[in-house]
């Protein structure tokens, strides 16, 4: 009996624990109420108490209250708390609607969940367990974060959804407060998005459109964020008052779009492989934003920020495009592999902010102002990479920019730079306390081929007490409007500029302003040409000597260390027409350039073309000359020397390119070699390279022989049009064979025999004239010669 009562009592306490299926199961969705049997709320419940890897399918009929038989899609209102979902593995699949129904929604998704009835501090869906899958659901209206990653939350996948946006993808819903997704307090190895058809729409969101706060490895790639599906129109995020109708107005400042803070670590941002990047446009404020110590070494990659899917068109972030700030650090913002590159254009402020006491973070292979193949500027409005801290929050330090960044700033700071000084460069760093960072390797001002300009603006300008920043090596700085290298202020000093190419900015290449780098003194060139320069500097000033064709510094040649009394020389090769030096100090502070001292005429280009009658064309360029005169031109045949047969006039001294060109008429044949014999005004004058041509006769013909007569030997040329079978004969003087010097294929050209006056069996014939006979399928030639014993 005792065992019975006991048993009975176990039964009955077994009955109170919730039941959870052993096995995985699918649960169909077929009504678009809030609750009850077959609501989205009872079949969260349902995989909550299943175990294993079960699937939430929708197949809600046409007749259900909240069918749109207009535009095919159904709409769950969510008016109470979804449960959380804290089962593994379970897959909400929007596709099933379509294959369970047969409505096929052709303008986007079949199944909308809308959260604009629910309380406004209540989020949408909650995940605290892994491995859940969402796919191709329209998720929005709620006041609150739509989706939130939490806690244990990992290796969540979201992919092919609209969130924030109706079930068409065209418009948000663009309800106040709202968040897109949120990955909170450790939630880790959760993927947004995927390639193509994976990828996510999230827009219309009031506040991030992503937020990542102490979670770590996730990633966000292929997303549309900001976006409508076509990756084309505005919608927006972090937004107060988006102007939906007027796209060239940004939207009031509110929320960034991606925000990775509060410690986050190791998240990545789009990827390398082609669609992995995502289009990150028409935030509110920033697009993405790394901040706070601690959220270090997220990679951001193959992103458009502030440009739509195609590349061009500019759907502009209504602050930066990027932020790294507040102390994050070893972050990488693109990278040097193949994809690597994010495009940050168009962006209502600077395209990337480096601010607040941040450090050890790259920025490298980006294209920064332009379109996505670099052919087109696309100026962000203000600086395109902007450093600046303040004694609070702290300074930008010891980051890199470089390599392979493309930067160009082109924003209108005329207005400004008049009223408060205020001017923008491709590279700003500002502030006293923003030191130790490194430019090196990038194209600022021009693209690779240097076919884009500034229309605006400087290079790099360093100013309000930013020290000991270096730029260089191995930038090119070229085509901006106003200065290469401005060094501002008498509070920025140490800041070293070295091993660049900076040409053809329209300011100056390297100025210093109002005590910059102490406005150290610039070397003095006393002498200089073709071969080498000798000047005077600081004792043991280290000088850099470069060429250029308009006294600025293209070509970096050498470095030198100047003597104990100030003197260097360099001798080496100067190919360009003006040659210019720097001077770097003990403590890091680069001068700007030295005097120019002009090099005589800078040849850059010279060849020879034959043109028909074996007229040849000489042509040739001038890059820049000086006190130029004019040029002989100079002709050898074969071994012979050169001799004068022409002269042709020169431009004096001026910077601008010239071509130049002669024509020798004078039809000879085998290999001639010209040369120009520059000469200036003064009489002074060089020679330049030899260029070789090789001219087939017109004409098969019979040289004379020489010496005639001869004695022992005589030399017998000839010429052949073209390649035939050819017979050189000696006959007598009553037309008998002495000998065939030559019975076989020749090759056209000039040919050359001797006959020492033997016959064909070397026996040496008596004195007297003898014929030399040239036997060929198109004619036969003959010359009279004559031996003398």
């Amino acid at each position: 009996m005792m065992r019975t009562i006991t048993l009975f009592i176990l039964i009955l306490l077994l009955s109170l624990v919730p039941f959870r299926y052993s096995q995985a199961n699918t649960f169909q969705v077929i009504t678009t109420a809030d609750q009850g049997d077959g609501s989205l709320n009872w079949a969260i419940a349902q995989a909550n108490n299943s175990a294993g890897a079960d699937t939430i399918e929708f197949a809600i009929p046409t007749t259900d209250e909240n069918y749109n038989s207009l535009k095919k899609y159904w709409v769950i209102y969510i008016s109470s708390p979804l449960p959380f979902v804290n089962d593994d593995s379970t897959f909400f699949d929007g596709t099933s609607q379509r294959l369970n129904i047969g409505v096929d929604n052709p303008n986007g998704l079949e199944i909308a969940i809308n959260g604009s009835k629910l309380a406004p501090e209540l989020p949408g869906i909650v995940v605290l367990s892994a491995g859940n899958h969402f796919h191709a659901l329209s998720i929005g209206g709620f006041r609150a974060p739509t989706i939130e990653f939490r806690e244990s939350a990992h290796h969540n996948i979201i992919t092919g959804c609209y969130l924030g946006t109706e079930a068409n993808g065209l418009y948000g819903y663009n309800v106040k407060n709202s968040i897109g997704i949120l990955l909170d307090s450790g939630a880790h190895n959760n993927t947004i998005g995927g390639i193509a058809e994976n990828g996510n729409v999230i827009s219309g969101f009031y506040e991030q459109a992503i937020k990542i706060e102490q979670s770590s490895y996730n990633k966000i790639i292929g997303n549309y964020i900001g976006t409508s599906k076509t990756g084309q129109k505005a919608i927006g995020n972090g937004w107060w008052d988006y102007d939906l109708f007027d796209e060239s107005k940004p939207p009031t400042r509110g929320a960034f779009a991606i925000q990775i803070t509060a410690g986050s670590k190791a998240n990545l941002i789009g990827g390398t492989v082609a669609g992995e990047g995502n289009i990150i446009c028409a935030g509110g404020r920033a697009g993405i934003r790394i901040e706070s110590a601690g959220s270090d070494s997220n990679v951001v990659q193959g992103n458009f920020i502030g440009v739509a899917a195609d590349g061009e068109t500019v759907l502009a972030n209504g602050e930066s495009g990027l932020q790294i700030a507040d102390g994050a650090a070893y972050n990488l913002i693109g990278g040097t592999e193949a994809g690597a590159a994010n495009v940050i254009s168009g962006n209502w402020s600077s395209g990337v902010q480096m601010r607040n006491g941040i450090h050890h973070n790259i920025l490298a292979g980006n294209l920064i102002g332009t379109n996505a193949d670099a052919t087109t500027v696309l100026s962000n409005q203000h600086n395109a990479i902007y450093f600046f801290g303040d004694m609070t929050n702290g300074y930008p330090q010891n980051n890199e920019i470089g390599p392979g960044n493309t930067i160009i700033a082109n924003g209108a700071d005329e207005d400004d730079y008049e009223r408060y000084g205020y001017t923008w460069a491709a590279v700003r760093l500002d502030s006293a306390g923003t030191a130790g960072n490194l430019i090196y390797g990038n194209f600022i001002g021009t693209n690779s081929d240097g076919t884009l300009q500034s229309s605006y603006n400087s290079g790099v300008i360093i100013g309000s007490g930013a020290h000991n920043n270096r730029v260089g090596p191995e930038n090119v700085i070229a085509k901006n409007k106003k200065y290469g290298v401005w060094v501002r202020q008498d509070s920025t000093s140490g800041n070293t500029i070295t091993q660049n190419s900076i040409y053809d900015n329209g300011w100056g290449a390297i100025f210093l302003d109002a005590g910059g780098n102490n406005e150290l003194a610039a070397p003095v060139i006393t002498s200089a040409d073709e071969n080498g320069i000798t000047g005077l500097t600081i004792p043991r000033g280290i000088v850099e000597i470069f060429s250029d064709n308009a006294s600025q510094a293209q070509n970096y040649l050498a470095t030198v260390l100047a003597d104990t009394s100030g003197v260097f020389s360099w001798t080496g090769t100067i190919e360009q027409a003006f040659v210019t030096t720097t001077a770097t100090d003990s403590g890091g502070n680069t001068s700007a350039l030295s005097n120019s001292v002009s090099l005589p005429v800078e040849l850059s280009h010279f060849n020879a073309q034959i043109l028909k009658n074996n007229v040849v064309r000489l042509l040739w360029v001038t890059a820049s000359e000086t006190n130029n005169f004019g040029f002989y031109i100079e002709r050898k045949a074969g071994d012979n020397p050169y001799t004068e047969i022409g002269f042709v006039k020169g431009n004096g001294t001026t910077q601008s390119r010239h071509y130049y060109s002669f024509d020798d008429k004078a039809a000879l044949s085998g290999k001639l070699s010209y040369r120009l014999r520059q000469v200036d005004f003064d009489g002074s004058f060089s020679s330049s390279k030899a260029v070789e041509v090789q001219l087939v006769p017109l004409q098969s013909f019979l040289i004379p022989a020489y010496p005639n007569p001869f004695n022992s030997s005589t030399v017998i040329k000839f010429n052949l049009q073209k390649a035939e079978h050819v017979k050189i004969r000696i006959l007598n003087i009553r037309g008998e064979l002495v000998r065939d010097l030559a019975d076989y294929q020749m090759k056209a050209g000039e040919h050359t025999l001797h006959w020492r006056g033997k016959n064909a069996n070397g026996v040496q014939v008596p004195s007297g004239t003898y014929f030399i006979q040239l036997v060929s399928k198109q004619k036969t030639f003959v010359e009279r010669t004559v031996l003398i014993k």
